[in-house]
């Protein structure tokens, strides 16, 4: 199996916090997403997964220069000095990559508990140009899909789905990927046009057994603050844990109130008399004494908390 985690993103509307920290390094359970992801994907069988970045690159540089040793897979990164797009960025990662082989493509900001073996598995050896996988999310559902296969983008209606921004990409689709910058979107448009049904859809929530764990799918988008603290929230809800500490961490005060859930990383200082709520607090953070955070996200440099304005209709991943 050979993959791609796409990780050059801008991150925008998780500024201020993508100042200085890159998306892909954002922590989900104490856990940099794309360390979880690379370590999830060469569970599932990858051999050679490559990398590419842009904003910050020379931190997730560093953090796979670290985490290179703990990998059998080959782990290749490349550096976009110009953002090339979703198509241009997978177009120039085939110079690393064999075009002639189907590639998992994952985005590098999406929790999920998807089993990549089981898709990799059911659809490798699939005839089609791509495979993407979908699932049933209002107000995001906009591929029109019939019978197993997307018949148009940015079409909403009776039957739409949502893109969950993991797909196989097969070689004829690669080809159209070697010029330049560009989108994954006008590739697969223009495959549609020139073979109706070359793009096939994966259902991944479907109950049962299928694309995910008996408990059913975890999915989220952490492109924005609100998507960030819900995948939180999901992956607790799932591990039936309302405080998560890391291993071997010391818990917080004992006049700490957690009301939902709450995420602490490693070497936080927590104040007396402080209460938490969906909150995540980053490694090395401090919450001063008497502190009521409802929805925040604390890191040493800032805290940055819900609003209504927060919850971005846009955050749905796109091909």
């Amino acid at each position: 199996m050979q993959a791609m985690i796409l990780a050059a993103g801008l991150g925008t509307r998780l500024r201020p916090l993508t100042l200085h920290t890159p998306k892909p390094l954002f922590p989900v359970l104490g856990k940099p997403l794309l360390l979880r992801l690379l370590e999830t994907l060469e569970a599932a069988g990858a051999e050679i997964v490559a990398v590419n970045a842009h904003h910050l690159a020379h931190r997730i540089e560093a953090a796979l220069a670290a985490w290179r040793p703990r990998f059998r897979a080959r782990v290749e990164l490349l550096v976009e000095r110009e953002i090339l797009g979703t198509g241009g960025g997978v177009g120039n990662a085939l110079s690393r990559l064999d075009p002639g082989r189907p590639l998992l493509l994952v985005n590098g900001d999406v929790v999920t508990n998807l089993d990549f073996r089981r898709l990799w598995d059911r659809f490798a050896a699939d005839r089609a140009h791509a495979v993407l996988v979908v699932h049933r999310r209002p107000p995001f559902d906009k591929l029109a899909v019939r019978d197993g296969r997307v018949l148009g983008f940015d079409a909403p209606g009776p039957g739409a789905l949502a893109f969950t921004g993991i797909s196989i990409l097969f070689p004829p689709l690669l080809r159209r990927l070697r010029g330049g910058p560009g989108s994954l979107i006008a590739a697969f448009e223009a495959a549609l046009r020139e073979t109706p049904g070359a793009i096939r859809a994966a259902r991944a929530d479907l109950p049962g057994p299928g694309l995910h764990p008996p408990g059913g799918l975890v999915w989220e988008d952490i492109g924005t603050p609100a998507g960030y603290l819900a995948a939180h929230g999901r992956l607790l809800e799932a591990d039936e844990t309302r405080l998560f500490l890391p291993a071997g961490e010391p818990p917080p005060p004992a006049d700490t109130r957690v009301e939902d859930w709450a995420c602490l990383g490693r070497g936080v200082r927590i104040g007396r008399g402080v209460t938490l709520r969906r909150t995540v607090v980053w490694n090395y953070a401090t919450v001063p004494e008497g502190s009521t955070l409802d929805q925040c996200i604390v890191t040493p440099r800032q805290t940055l908390c819900l609003t209504h304005a927060d919850d971005d209709p846009d955050r749905q991943p796109r091909p």
